[in-house]
């Protein structure tokens, strides 16, 4: 989450814009990210186009496996906090 975080909104940062955004992303069987979407605004449209945008561009996943241990689809919950004071 660190490198999402890092990413900060340079619009947002200027209008003091903060908050906490929720997402699901869908994870497809090699683990990375096929779908992000909001299930919690922030309330700042910036903070969270950047928070599913940064999923998609930097989060890896161990993939689920299902009952016979092969790797397979499935969905991670998170949140994305922005904050201006470090």
């Amino acid at each position: 989450m660190a490198m999402i975080v890092q990413a900060y909104p340079v619009h947002a940062g200027i209008r003091g814009q903060e908050g906490t955004v929720s997402v699901t992303v869908s994870v497809s069987a090699d683990g990375r990210p096929k779908d992000c979407r909001i299930t919690k605004s922030s309330g700042h449209d910036l903070l969270d186009t950047a928070a599913c945008a940064g999923m998609m561009r930097y989060a890896r996943f161990d993939p689920a496996l299902d009952a016979d241990g092969n790797p397979t689809s499935a969905d991670y919950t998170a949140e994305v906090t922005y904050s201006l004071e470090g």
